[in-house]
């Protein structure tokens, strides 16, 4: 081995001992280690003992040969370099407080045993009584003849012999021996037992969790090396680590053991599951977390969780490292939450998973548990074979213990005290710890002569009755503020408080701004990342101040080191959140407005504490309709969070009150989902461990640096085997980073890490490491899968199809059917469905699917997905369609039946809802025809089923499909479409009519529907005459696709043949009922000349009304000028009517004209062109004006004209917006973007289009549903 790796080998080994010394000593809060210090040895750790300043000067040697006298006293023989004294036996011999400790690989001889530190050594010397002089005299004569360093003939070494052996020979054993008790050696010492020692350390004295403690040396030995380099103190550093490093006690503060703790604890780690219950009050929580601090000391990593699917995330983390999940009140505490029933089902399902290494503790709230589970009494409520511990029989003794040490940390005494305490030993009084916790906070309502019922009564206050004495103190607003703004274990900063409250500004900073990214190639940049930021500091108002003095001092609320706060016991909470119930209008008022600012303040530990209370507001709030629609709506802008993981809370309260929402807002639920599963890994920040997305400066851009997102497996390695490690724990950051190096070779990704990467509570992480383990063939992989197909997240969902369509073609047969098992699983679920809806309706794309879709995917989805699609969700059905056209020739008859039976599903399930899909979503009908050309028997009854909806618009879609495919249908389905048209019904008439306009009619349908002896062929003047005047308006309606929804169900100008000359024919007839349509028609076609001869075979008399149809037709659309039939019209009047015209056209022209330059192509004649523009003079002189001025580099004529230009603007504004961004471009070009001009023509600019908006108003015609048309 070379001197290089051993010297490489012994500097590790160093640091071990520095590491392991400082855990040792790291109760002396005064200690200093310095690493080889000038002059001294591999460290120096200075103390004190005995109240002594104690100097331990540390040598290591990891020589493994056996240590003898010689060995030891080459050690003590060590000297500064480049010098002969002092050495390190000199130092020791001079001062009595300073000690040699020497850690030796090697074992120590029998002569040297008596030297030897014991395991629990903490700095003491040795019992002299067991060291001789004769010791002394052995050691001082090896000393005279110890090695010493330097070359072994060189002048350094010699002189250093030299001086020793005079050093030796000047003194006696008597000298030596009080220097042999602070001779400390440590034998047989390795990297192998460092470690353990550490990792002992780490577990014991800081309860660090196990898959922890690699991590955590790490950064250890980080610090040690650096401190190394800087010749400073290594404690700061590595009591630095410690501190991040140790979890907080979760024992309760002053708790008071019930005497069960220990036949609890056996309960929990012989059976692995606890579930505890009792009424409120009764102090199953404090008892729980003091369990649950028996395990830390084990090793255990104890988390606390509301939500049993986080905890089901953390138990079921790959690796041998001791987990415990402690869950308060899953079902929820004061109240029984939303989603009970499914928290419910995932408790069931977890419990039968807990391991020795992955134990559950429950603590669960008595009312609740009965509510959910429908039991009566807990004796009768057992989960996963599992029965609940009841902790309401309290012992009289155990109170009285409770109350002595409630009152004396509340330093109160007196008669009442007594009277308290006498009567729980005597059992006249027994009340639960938490109303003993509440009493105490309120003894100064109690007279001396209280009763026991006075006693009892204020003791058991319920949560109202609370609520309402904090309400009489003047307390109510800011209790509310609390119970907005906090959730178990997630306090709320003072600062955050403040800004709840109304301080700090309007600006929102949790609420995402950026409409735009700029992508960066590498630009190092250091301005390009924002923080959120208030518009000016918070702060408490004085009245708030003292209100929070008063509620710590009832004990209501407790701060922590960092001035966050939060209830101390879920009865406060409960009685804060009765203030919102059946609130006034002002507070419902002020709720919301805090509830808001909570949302989108710049803590995202509030902002998801808030986001988890959506719930229980919307359903206090149940008489206050205005504000619980603006709750909805935070939550929904909440969707638009810079933190993910409130945009996943504001989600999830979205979906599970989906239902109750208004018709517009639940079509919203795609766009929603949108929003949570557009989130990908590299649109994250991240800012002390949390994730966020970019900010967005003032400008409202995101800054997102492209190379960035790059990593290579150097850079990761440290994550990656964190990830991989059977004891390790990376953080959500940390995993980030490791999945973008992991998205480059996927294969790399181990079961551990699927698993570990699988726990995070970052939806985005889940969705990535799904997508990377399905896009690739694996084996043995049961256990990941069954995770991943348990995870209901949309973006989990969407990683889930997206993996499993990238590693179809590599996966055997068995790995196919159990993904479909799994993709068919997750679909059930209507968020996922929706969510994974959007990919599948793109399956025939190569970019998303590759050159061989895996059809085999669709086809068992789509029949799951659309029965679990949403009433009213929104999607590109036209994407839908084609999908669906492109399937027919890729998957079965019967899966192309199952598939459409879904689809029919989900529009009647629509329909029942009042809304009508577009044509698309309803060309159903057209697909299973398609599907079925070859097996028409297999359609069975599905076009009866099609022509039973109920509402008028379906039925038409599906009427025109089935007549263009009126070959293809079976002869019961034609005779059922004949008597569906000839049935006696209101609106019979439009089936007829969309019958008749069909690009080809059958003649049975032309037999059974017209006068006999006529057809279609007839010239369109004789049909015009010839047809029921009804069925006619019908045919014109339906044809021309007006008025809404008949564009909208596709079914306009088929049959254009027989129905454009029959519209142009009704165009030439002024008196007829459809002439205004039929008019419409035709300029809607653009068709210039055409409208032009109409107008002019019209005459002058009907002049004015096609005007008006033109002006309206051109405010609707942009282009489609028809310059011609502009002409046509004003060469009708006379010219009192030609200016009249024109008068009325320049009045709409900020509605039409987009830019002054637009006139030509509206009008073709040059008088018309010129009688606009005299009317547009206001803008044609600013322009002409500015293009003169700006013209010539004459920086004082430019002046001059800016000056003219802001006058103009101001007496003579310009009309037409594009005017405005002319003069606003060539200003900015001139003078910058800060001129006056520039701000006064962005305001006239938005003016124009306000007007623009009335024009356009004032134009439109409300659509009224055709006469006899049924709605959904």
């Amino acid at each position: 081995m070379s001197i290089a790796i051993i010297g490489q080998e012994k500097y590790a080994f160093q640091d071990l001992v520095c590491i392991e010394t400082m855990l040792r000593f790291f109760t002396h809060d005064e200690a200093t280690l310095f690493i080889e210090p000038e002059g001294g040895e591999d460290a120096e750790l200075t103390l004190n003992l005995d109240g002594h300043e104690t100097t331990l000067e540390i040598q290591v040697k990891g020589a493994r040969g056996t240590v003898t006298q010689a060995e030891i006293a080459a050690c003590l023989a060590h000297a500064p370099p480049h010098k002969a004294e002092p050495t390190l036996f000199d130092r020791v011999l001079n001062d009595t407080h300073r000690q040699a400790v020497l850690v030796m690989s090697g074992r120590a001889d029998d002569a040297c045993a008596r030297y030897l530190g014991s395991c629990n050594w903490h700095g003491e010397a040795h019992d002299t009584s067991k060291l001789t002089h004769e010791h002394a005299g052995q050691l001082l004569a090896a000393y005279a003849a110890a090695n010493v360093g330097g070359k072994p003939d060189g002048p350094l070494a010699t002189r250093r012999r030299e001086r020793n052996k005079e050093r030796a020979a000047a003194l006696d054993y008597h000298d030596v021996f009080p220097t042999l008790s602070r001779l400390i050696v440590f034998d047989q010492v390795d990297d192998t037992r460092l470690q353990a020692c550490c990792s002992e350390h780490l577990r014991r004295d800081h309860r660090v969790p196990s898959d922890r403690i690699e991590a955590v040396l790490q950064e250890l030995h980080s610090a040690v090396v650096e401190a190394k380099k800087s010749k400073l103190d290594a404690f700061p550093l590595v009591r630095s680590i410690i501190s991040k490093a140790s979890p907080s006690s979760i024992e309760p503060e002053g708790y008071v053991p019930r005497g069960l703790e220990h036949e609890l604890f056996d309960a929990l780690s012989r059976d692995n599951v606890l579930l505890l219950s009792g009424m409120p009050r009764v102090g199953k929580s404090y008892t729980a977390r003091s369990v649950a601090e028996q395990f830390m000391g084990s090793g255990y990593d104890v988390r606390e969780f509301v939500d049993v699917k986080a905890a089901d995330r953390f138990l079921r983390d790959p690796g041998t490292a001791l987990r415990l999940a402690l869950l308060d009140d899953p079902l929820g505490g004061s109240q029984v939450s939303s989603d009970a029933a499914r928290a419910l089902a995932n408790l069931t399902a977890l419990i039968p998973r807990t391991t020795p290494q992955r134990k559950l503790l429950v603590a669960q709230g008595l009312g609740p548990l009965l509510s959910v589970t429908r039991r009566r009494s807990l004796d009768e409520v057992v989960t996963a074979k599992r029965r609940w511990r009841d902790l309401g029989d309290i012992e009289g003794k155990f109170l009285s213990r409770v109350w002595q040490s409630q009152t004396s940390a509340a330093k109160v005494e007196g008669a009442v005290c007594d009277r308290v305490t006498e009567a729980l030993q005597e059992g006249a009084l027994v009340l639960e710890p938490g109303c003993l916790e509440h009493l105490v906070a309120n003894l100064d309502r109690l007279s001396v002569a209280a009763s026991n019922e006075e006693i009892e009564r204020i003791a058991r206050e319920d949560a109202k009755q609370l609520g309402d004495g904090l309400a009489a103190d003047g307390l109510d607003s800011l209790a509310i503020s609390l119970a907005l703004s906090t959730a178990a274990y997630e306090p709320i900063h003072l600062t955050e408080l403040a800004f709840v409250r109304g301080s700090g500004g309007d600006v929102l900073p949790g609420k995402k701004s950026g409409f735009g990214r700029i992508i960066s190639l590498g630009d190092p940049s250091p301005s390009k990342r924002v923080d959120p930021a208030y518009e000016h500091p918070p702060e408490v108002a004085e009245a708030d101040s003292a209100g929070l003095e008063t509620l710590e001092r009832r004990h209501f609320i407790e701060f922590d080191d960092l001035d966050a706060t939060n209830f101390t016991h879920a009865f406060y909470r409960a009685a804060a959140e009765s203030l919102v119930d059946t609130p006034t209008l002002i507070t419902a008022q002020k709720i919301e407005q805090m509830l808001e600012r909570g949302l989108f303040c710049r803590s995202p530990r509030t902002s998801r504490a808030t986001a988890r209370n959506l719930d229980w507001v919307f359903k206090q709030l149940k008489q206050r309709t205005v504000q619980r629609s603006a709750i909805v709506q935070h939550a929904i802008d909440g969707l638009g969070s810079v933190y993910p993981a409130t945009r996943d809370l504001c989600f999830r309260f979205l979906l599970n009150h989906l239902d109750a929402l208004p018709e517009e807002q639940q079509q919203d639920l795609s766009r929603w989902i949108s929003r949570v599963t557009s989130v990908s890994l590299k649109d994250l920040e991240w800012s002390d461990g949390e994730a966020r997305l970019p900010v967005g400066g003032k400008s409202g851009v995101d800054y997102v640096d492209f190379f960035c997102q790059s990593v290579s497996k150097q850079d990761v390695a440290a994550e990656i085997a964190l990830l991989d490690a059977p004891e390790g724990a990376a953080s959500p950051e940390q995993a980030a980073r490791a999945l973008r190096y992991l998205a480059t070779d996927p294969g790399a990704m181990t079961p551990t890490m699927a698993g570990r990467l699988l726990s995070y509570d970052e939806a985005v992480l889940r969705a990535e490491a799904t997508r990377l383990w399905l896009s690739r063939s694996r084996t043995e992989d049961d256990i990941v899968l069954d995770r991943i197909f348990t995870d209901r997240h949309p973006s989990c969902a969407l990683g889930l199809l997206k993996g499993a369509i990238a590693g179809w073609e590599a996966a055997s047969s068995e790995r196919r059917t159990r993904l479909l098992d799994g993709l068919a699983a997750v679909a059930a679920d209507r968020a996922a469905a929706a969510a994974m809806l959007n990919h599948l309706v793109v399956f025939d794309r190569v970019e998303k699917t590759g050159k061989n879709p895996p059809w085999s995917i669709f086809e068992a989805l789509m029949p799951v997905v659309m029965m679990a699609l949403p009433d009213n969700a929104v999607f590109n059905d036209a994407r839908l369609f084609h999908v669906a056209s492109t399937a027919v020739d890729e998957i079965s008859t019967t899966s192309m039946l199952a598939f459409c039976d879904g689809w029919i599903d989900w529009l009647e399930r629509s329909e029942r809802t009042g809304r009508l899909p577009s044509d698309f979503s309803l060309g159903v009908a057209d697909i299973v025809i398609m599907a079925t050309t070859s097996e028409p028997v297999s359609r069975d009854d599905r076009i009866e089923r099609l022509l039973s909806f109920n509402g008028t618009g379906a039925r038409v879609r599906f009427m025109a499909d089935l007549i263009d495919h009126w070959k293809a249908l079976r002869i019961d389905e034609q005779e059922a479409v004949l008597a569906h048209l000839l049935r006696d019904a209101p609106d019979t008439r439009w089936m007829q009519a969309v019958a008749l306009t069909r690009s080809t009619v059958p003649s049975t349908i032309t037999d059974a529907l017209l006068p006999k002896g006529t057809s279609l062929n007839h010239p369109a003047d004789q049909l015009i005459d010839i047809l029921p005047p009804a069925l006619l308006n019908a045919a014109i309606h339906v044809y021309a696709g007006r008025p809404q929804p008949l564009w909208w169900l596709g079914t306009h100008h088929s049959g254009e043949a027989i129905w454009e000359p029959v519209m142009e024919a009704v165009a030439r007839r002024p008196d007829h009922s459809q002439w205004e349509l039929a008019q419409e028609h035709c300029a809607f076609t653009g068709d210039g000349e055409r409208v032009a001869l109409i107008v002019t075979d019209l005459g002058a008399e009907n002049a004015e009304r096609m005007l008006e149809i033109l002006l309206r037709l051109k405010v609707g659309c942009t282009g489609n000028f028809m310059p011609q039939a502009w002409a046509a019209v004003l060469r009708q009047g006379g010219a009192d009517e030609y200016r009249c015209w024109l008068d009325r056209m320049f009045e709409a022209s900020p509605a039409i004209l987009d830019d002054v330059s637009e006139i030509k192509e509206w009008l073709c004649e040059e008088r018309d062109q010129n009688e606009l523009a005299d009317r547009l003079e206001n803008d044609l002189t600013l322009l002409k004006l500015a293009n003169s001025a700006f013209a010539v580099a004459d920086t004082e004529l430019q002046e001059e004209a800016i000056k003219i230009l802001t006058f103009l603007c101001k007496e003579r504004p310009p009309v037409i917006f594009g005017t405005c961004d002319r003069l606003i471009a060539k200003i900015i070009r001139i003078a910058g973007d800060t001129n006056d001009l520039t701000e006064l023509l962005q305001k006239r600019r938005q003016e124009i289009l306000d007007e623009r908006d009335k024009i356009e108003k004032t134009f439109e015609r409300s659509d009224l549903l055709p006469d006899g048309w049924i709605a959904p």
